[in-house]
């Protein structure tokens, strides 16, 4: 009897693990067993107007070890130390590790050579673990830098077009399984995918490679050459608003040379345009139809507004001058003459229908808005300075946008900068074209 009822409660204990356990205990021997490796997924190419590659991601490996399971703690930091050329303090703090033994996982380098990944896979150190990553590389070197950005070692948009159209380039990851020995050791052709990781989307950009790097190229000449702090350059086709180039280059006070910046300078710094805001004020009145090119002033090289005694950049006699020749001379005291046709408010809302205070349709990550204020907010001499380009502030990607409006008799076209994305399975999608306002005083009354 007593036989009976242990072989009966055995057979009940097998019963029930074999039915109502079976999925507890299968999980608890997969884990033992297998190990879940994340597979990222291929983050999206950035191609010029062309399908020149601008920024793309390679294959590369993360190399980690467990100090816990190497066997000869020295012999291994030694080999890995020449493959992957570590610095000593790397190749120190991997020694302490494996002395102390603390930790199951600590990363020996991110994003090292694939090639040298697989020489290291192939020997298979206890302890020592290879996996598959991307790392984000430019083939242009610097070229674009400025405005494609970069991203951080886990392949995220940080800054620039990489930051703004994160989501676009970002795949879903997939998802692995590989057996694993006693010890921690992966097995060799046990990798089973669970889980296909897809690419990110592509994005193609109106940027054309060659314009870019010869742009740099000059303003890089250029700024050494007069020793200036730095420069910017945009090139923008005069009918499409699309952007060919857009470049910033700066001295590194650290190293005393000139170099591409990390920084969209063209659309975040802002500064007063100066000079380059009388074609906006001329141009204004000509559209109001308050002056012609013609219509003349008697024009001193000095004169008392407000507070302050304004003057034009050399001393000449008073004379008259048209309108025309205020414009070529680049006369502040006939600009004023000519901002005083329009009125304070009539003025101010030109400079804003031709873009300046307020960001461009591109809202790149950290543009500027540059200051444009209200007519009743300015004071003293601001209320005429502005008409010269003084008392107001502008990014170069504003002033660019103002000043092809123009190029392009008066039709405003909002700069484009992005042509199309190509999803994953070869999907084409082309961008909007840019949107366009006729004349100024059209969208104002609007």
């Amino acid at each position: 009897l007593v036989v009976a009822a242990v072989m009966i409660g055995i057979v009940v204990r097998v019963t029930f693990l074999q039915t109502a356990e079976a999925g507890t205990l299968r999980s608890a021997a997969i884990d033992q067993w297998t190990r879940s490796v994340d597979l990222p997924a291929q983050r999206g190419t950035v191609f010029d107007r062309h399908g020149n590659e601008l920024a793309m991601s390679v294959p590369a490996v993360t190399v980690s070890i467990n100090p816990k399971l190497i066997e000869n703690g020295p012999a291994t930091v030694q080999l890995l130390d020449d493959l992957l050329g570590l610095p000593d303090e790397k190749v120190n703090e991997l020694l302490l590790e494996i002395a102390s033994k603390d930790r199951g996982f600590v990363f020996v380098q991110r994003q090292a050579d694939a090639g040298i990944g697989d020489q290291i896979s192939s020997m298979r150190l206890a302890g020592v673990n290879v996996d598959r990553e991307s790392r984000r590389e430019m083939p242009g070197g610097d070229t674009g830098r400025s405005l494609i950005g970069t991203t951080n070692i886990d392949g995220v948009g940080i800054a620039g077009l990489e930051l703004q159209y994160d989501d676009v380039l970002t795949g879903s990851g997939g998802s692995m399984r590989r057996e694993v020995a006693p010890n921690g050791r992966s097995i060799p052709g046990s990798e089973t995918v669970t889980a296909k990781p897809v690419a990110g989307d592509d994005l193609v950009l109106t940027l054309d490679r060659s314009i870019q790097y010869s742009t740099e190229q000059v303003l890089l000449e250029k700024v050494s050459e007069i020793g200036a702090r730095g420069a910017t350059a945009i090139t923008m086709d005069t009918d499409t608003g699309e952007i060919y180039s857009m470049a910033s280059v700066r001295l590194d006070d650290e190293r005393g040379t000139y170099e591409v910046t990390k920084g969209n300078f063209a659309a975040v710094d802002a500064y007063e345009p100066g000079s380059v805001a009388k074609v906006i004020t001329v141009a204004s009145a000509l559209s109001e139809g308050l002056v012609t090119p013609e219509t003349s002033y008697e024009v001193p090289w000095r004169k008392q507004h407000y507070d302050d005694l304004l003057k034009d950049s050399h001393q000449h006699p008073d004379e008259w001058m048209s309108v025309s020749r205020i414009l070529s001379e680049s006369s502040n005291i006939g600009t004023i003459f000519v901002q005083q046709e329009m009125g304070l408010w009539m003025h101010r809302d030109y400079m804003a229908a031709f873009g300046l205070g307020s960001k461009t349709a591109l809202d790149l990550p950290g543009e500027s808005t540059g200051i444009l204020k209200e007519a009743d907010d300015l004071w003293g001499s601001e209320r005429v300075t502005v008409s010269y380009g003084q008392g107001v502030s502008s990014t170069s990607l504003q002033l660019v946008a103002a000043v092809n409006t123009i190029a392009n008799r008066g039709v405003y076209v909002a700069p484009k900068l992005v042509r199309s994305i190509v999803e994953a399975d070869g999907t084409v999608t082309d961008t909007p074209v840019s949107y366009t306002h006729l004349r100024a005083h059209e969208t104002i009354h609007a």
